[in-house]
C-alpha cells in the first residue's frame, strides 16, 4: 500500500467512523467521513474521485446494497468494500444481486483493512 489513496468511509457508528479513518489515515490514505447513505451519495457528487469507498451494510437512514446500486447506476466506479458484523457468506447472500467487491467482516484490525485494499488491487 504505497500509493495514496483518497476514501470515503460511510458508516452510522461514529466509533467505526473514527476507528477506519484513523486506520487509513495512519497509512498516509486521503480519508471522508459519511454517517449515513445519504452522506456517502452527497459526497460522491463532490469533485473528489474515490479509490475506494468503506460502505457499512446498515447505515442508518438506507442500506448499504441502496447506496451500492446507486453508487453503480450513477457511473462511478470506486472500488467498494463492504463493512459488516454478519459473517462473509451470508453478507454476501444479502448483496448476491449487487455485490460489492469486498467483505471486511466487524470487528476488524489494521491489518484487516490493509488484506482489504490489497484484495481490491491497491
Amino acid at each position: 500500500m504505497s500509493d495514496v489513496l483518497n476514501i470515503l468511509v460511510a458508516d452510522d457508528d461514529p466509533v467505526v467512523r473514527h476507528i477506519l479513518g484513523a486506520i487509513l489515515r495512519g497509512s498516509s490514505h486521503t480519508v471522508d467521513l459519511a454517517e449515513n447513505g445519504a452522506g456517502a451519495l452527497q459526497a460522491l457528487k463532490t469533485d473528489t474521485p474515490y479509490d475506494a469507498i468503506f460502505l457499512d451494510m446498515m447505515l442508518g437512514d438506507m442500506t448499504g446494497a441502496e447506496v451500492l446500486k446507486s453508487i453503480r447506476d450513477s457511473g462511478v466506479t470506486s472500488k467498494v468494500i463492504m463493512l459488516s458484523a454478519h459473517q462473509r457468506d451470508e453478507a454476501a447472500k444479502l448483496n448476491a444481486d449487487l455485490p460489492p467487491d469486498y467483505f471486511l467482516e466487524k470487528p476488524f484490525v489494521a491489518s484487516d483493512v490493509a488484506e482489504a485494499l490489497m484484495n481490491i488491487g491497491f
